[in-house]
């Protein structure tokens, strides 16, 4: 089904809006400059965290749901990380 032109100058509108702010953020705060060093650090610990609770169950110092809890928790961080790198 295609867009109708009204529909495209909102979407235009709305990309547009986005950028402007993105933009905006991007000069009014120096350390984004470093967002791929700080996505790169969160991927890092993510993954270790992962690994040190599940190393840690493995040999049976923390329960089964301690385990499922922080693997959620540290998973969620990588799938925001995942969404933001497909969004751009």
């Amino acid at each position: 089904m295609p867009i109708s032109t009204a529909d495209q100058e909102r979407i235009k509108r709305v990309t547009l809006a986005i950028r402007q702010e993105h933009d905006r953020l991007r000069s009014k705060y120096s350390w984004l400059k470093f967002q791929d060093l700080i996505g790169f650090g969160l991927l890092v610990v993510s993954a270790s965290m992962i690994l040190v609770f599940s190393w840690l169950w493995h040999i049976e110092i923390i329960s089964t749901w301690f385990l499922v809890i922080w693997v959620a928790f540290w998973t969620s961080i990588l799938h925001e990380l995942e969404h933001d790198l497909i969004h751009g």
